[in-house]
């Protein structure tokens, strides 16, 4: 799926997302999951939903963030109510969509210059 968005300048936008390939972002395809910001970028160890664990999002914190888009795949599907005690104990918030649509969702909210956190499953 391609997206077509101008890129603000030294901000991260995702061109495209293609499910089990790659999320292509500012111009270079990564072939894995992804933590994202509008400044940064760092692959993410976590591969699917169903083998996720609350140490997964643990780099999440490390970037303080106010709000997280969770991309959940191909399909938006919740992750275990377990692994996510750490966003309401720091009164984090979660949007749960599936890949494709938090792909959508971030660009969106780059381009109203929000703070936000991306974790992108593959």
């Amino acid at each position: 799926m391609k997206f077509q968005l101008d890129k603000g300048e030294g901000r991260h936008y995702i061109q495209y997302y293609q499910a089990d390939k790659c999320i292509c972002v500012n111009q270079i395809e990564y072939p894995h999951s992804l933590i994202l910001t509008a400044h940064h970028i760092a692959p993410w160890s976590a591969k699917h939903n169903a083998t996720l664990t609350a140490a997964d999002f643990t780099p999440l914190f490390t970037l303080h963030p106010h709000f997280v888009l969770f991309g959940s795949g191909k399909r938006h599907q919740f992750p275990h109510p377990d692994l996510l005690t750490d966003f309401y104990t720091t009164g984090t918030a979660i949007e749960i969509m599936a890949t494709d649509a938090a792909c959508r969702t971030f660009n969106v909210l780059m381009a109203e210059n929000r703070a936000v956190v991306a974790a992108l499953l593959l």
